[in-house]
C-alpha cells in the first residue's frame, strides 16, 4: 500500500519512495520511472497539469507523472493516481525533467523565486 503524503518541498526520490511507500507525485513519478529503466523499458518524468475541462492552473496543482514508451507510444502511468494510460487530453505536459539545466527553473520542479514576490488576490 502506498501513501501520498501531500506536497513536498524537497524531493526525496524514488528510493525513499520504495523504501517508505510514502511521497508526493515527485517521488513516485520517479520511482515508475526508475523501475522500468531498471527492466530496460524506456521511461521519463513529466510535470504539467491534470485537468478534466477548462480551468485556471494554478502553480499548486502542478502535478508529476511518468510516461513509459511501449511499441512505438508514450503512454502515460501516472503511479500517484494508481491510474495507467487515461486520457492524453487530461494531461498537460509542460515539462520533461532531465538532469540537464535546460530551463529557467533549473532543478527546482515546480517553480523558482529570486528575490521578494507580493501576491495581492484581487
Amino acid at each position: 500500500n502506498r501513501s501520498d503524503s501531500g506536497y513536498l518541498a524537497e524531493d526525496r526520490g524514488a528510493l525513499e519512495a520504495m523504501r517508505t511507500r510514502h511521497g508526493d507525485c515527485t517521488e513516485f513519478s520517479y520511482l515508475m520511472v526508475a523501475l522500468c529503466r531498471a527492466n530496460k523499458i524506456p521511461a521519463r518524468v513529466v510535470g504539467g497539469y491534470v485537468t478534466q475541462s477548462d480551468a485556471v492552473l494554478a502553480p499548486y496543482s502542478y502535478h508529476n507523472w511518468a510516461e513509459i514508451y511501449i511499441n512505438g507510444n508514450w503512454l502515460i502511468a501516472d503511479a500517484q493516481k494508481g491510474i495507467w494510460d487515461p486520457m492524453r487530453t487530461d494531461y498537460i505536459v509542460f515539462k520533461y525533467y532531465s538532469s540537464l539545466l535546460n530551463n529557467d527553473v533549473g532543478m527546482n520542479h515546480r517553480f523558482r523565486i529570486d528575490g521578494d514576490v507580493k501576491v495581492l488576490l484581487l
